[in-house]
């Protein structure tokens, strides 16, 4: 009853929902010249305008679209571990949840949920990973491999016509290409050789069992979307929240851009750093021994005493939501 009525009063009705997103990409999109080049920082702060507009029912102001883009960015190299998480103590991460709870307290619907929250952080969490954070860091990572195989094949080109075979080609895209190369899931049932409540390391390489083609047509297929929708979000527990906003959002945004800007402006490609696929920047080993240190010595601190919580636990218990101080 509470997944019911959260869906419901975030405005987010399903049977508006596509029809609502779809009117909302039109329109941004529309807004650009033809003429513009759709580089990964024309593609970041588009898909931040349109969800933000989805979830708020309002155009984001400049510096939000900036805060969330440069956010975004830091993400992606941090997750990478090719650069260095920012030292301001968390202080541009709650000036970007300050963004996200003023908006929802302007949200009728959305405010009650936030009055309703434990923790500010964790509402303000809720909605920056699923809707922003995570779709910032993945769509160009999505979105290269996807062109880069249309411009090759005419096949593959007129997909981006429709939007059935968009969503397709979309699909096979994230099957083949995976954003994440590894990642870990709960099972909350059998899924093929694994069993429920078995928690598996997920190796989304260029494995054998995706085959050697490129076809978007075989997602039409019921039993083969069956086998394998899990692979591109996940299941049980763990698996991706966003997944049905990502089938109606990544399709109509790729076709809309196409039908405005031409194939040759699409280039998400440019500008496009710390891709989760290729060493599109120098490796940081520095980083990646820091941070293992640090979490062998955090995890030391926790089981001493030393330390009262681990990770984003922090601020349970704190008297004062971080989000209310002024920095």
């Amino acid at each position: 009853m509470e997944t019911i009525t959260y869906v419901n009063t975030a405005n987010i009705e399903y049977d508006r929902f596509q029809e609502k997103t779809s009117g909302i990409i039109q329109r941004q999109v529309a807004k650009f010249d033809k003429d513009s080049r759709v580089t990964n920082s024309f593609l970041t702060h588009i898909n931040i305008t349109v969800i933000w507009e989805l979830l708020f029912n309002k155009q984001p102001e400049e510096n939000v679209i900036q805060d969330l883009a440069h956010v975004t960015e830091h993400m992606r190299g941090s997750i990478a571990m090719k650069i260095a998480k920012m030292d301001d103590q968390g202080e541009f991460k709650y000036q970007c949840m300050r963004h996200v709870l003023n908006a929802a307290q302007e949200t009728p619907q959305l405010k009650a949920i936030a009055e309703d929250s434990e923790y500010e952080i964790e509402f303000c969490t809720a909605m920056l990973q699923p809707f922003f954070i995570s779709p910032g860091i993945n769509i160009a990572d999505i979105f290269v491999p996807l062109l880069q195989k249309a411009r090759k094949s005419p096949c593959l080109q007129r997909c981006l016509e429709d939007q059935e075979m968009a969503k397709h080609l979309v699909s096979e895209t994230i099957f083949i290409k995976h954003p994440f190369p590894i990642f870990e899931r709960d099972l909350s049932k059998n899924i093929g050789p694994f069993k429920k409540n078995s928690h598996i390391f997920f190796m989304n390489l260029d494995a054998d069992y995706k085959g050697n083609e490129f076809c978007p047509e075989r997602w039409g297929d019921s039993k083969f979307h069956r086998d394998n929708f899990w692979k591109l979000f996940g299941a049980g527990p763990r698996n991706c929240v966003g997944a049905q906003l990502a089938l109606v959002w990544l399709p109509e945004l790729i076709c809309s851009m196409y039908e405005r800007f031409g194939m040759d402006n699409l280039v998400p490609w440019e500008g496009h750093k710390h891709s989760g696929r290729t060493n599109d920047e120098e490796d940081n080993p520095y980083e990646a021994i820091k941070r293992m240190g640090l979490a062998i010595v955090y995890r030391l601190q926790l089981a001493l005493g030393f330390r009262k919580y681990w990770f984003h636990e922090s601020h349970m218990g704190e008297k004062h939501s971080p989000l209310s101080t002024n920095f």
